[in-house]
Order: structure tokens, then C-alpha cells, then sequence
């Protein structure tokens, strides 16, 4: 995509460029960057995939966050201790990241 985007005739028009091509947006003379996705985790949002600009950060292709998932608690039973392993108390953990809430 090659249009001129800083004449008043090109003005409401949404400027998209794809990876590895010049921004040109506002004038910025950085090039278009893939963005890849990333998964929300419990405690982190993520985003999808898309295209942005390494100097001004223009949105060539939307970036859409999606939010972080939260913790699933799960009850668990406890483990008794042997000679090689360390044993738990029973309780409550998250059955995505295994994270034990602090008491």
C-alpha cells in the first residue's frame, strides 16, 4: 500500500500497511512490525496477533487484548511425607498455573 496518506483528499481513510512496509502514518518513517500472539495467563492479559509500527506504535492491524483468565480454584488432599518427598497439607490451588493462595 502506497497511498499518500498526508494529502487532505486521503484524510478518514484508515491507513494499514503490512509487515515490513513503511508506517507513513502522520508522516512516521518507521517500518510495519508482526506482533504475535499472546495468550492471557491468570494473572496477565494477552493480546491477538496483528501489525504494528516499531517507531510510533500505529496499529496497522488491530491488536485486540484479551483479558486474563483469573485463577480456578480446585480443592486438593494432602500427602503424607516419605523419606525421598516433602508432604502437603490439603487445600486449594489453581488448577491452571497450580498457584497456592497465600494464607
Amino acid at each position: 500500500m502506497n497511498t499518500d496518506y498526508t494529502t487532505s483528499e486521503n484524510w478518514g481513510e484508515i491507513l494499514m500497511a503490512a509487515p515490513g512496509e513503511k508506517c507513513g502514518y502522520n508522516g512516521c518513517e518507521g517500518t510495519v512490525m508482526p506482533v504475535a500472539e499472546q495468550s492471557p495467563t491468570c494473572t496477565t492479559d494477552g493480546h491477538t496477533a496483528g501489525a504494528k509500527c516499531d517507531t510510533c506504535g500505529h496499529e496497522h492491524d488491530t491488536i485486540a487484548t484479551v483479558q486474563k483468565l483469573g485463577h480456578s480454584w480446585v480443592s486438593f488432599g494432602g500427602k503424607n511425607a516419605t523419606c525421598t518427598e516433602t508432604g502437603m497439607k490439603p487445600g486449594i490451588k489453581c488448577s491452571r498455573c497450580s498457584e497456592i493462595p497465600k494464607e
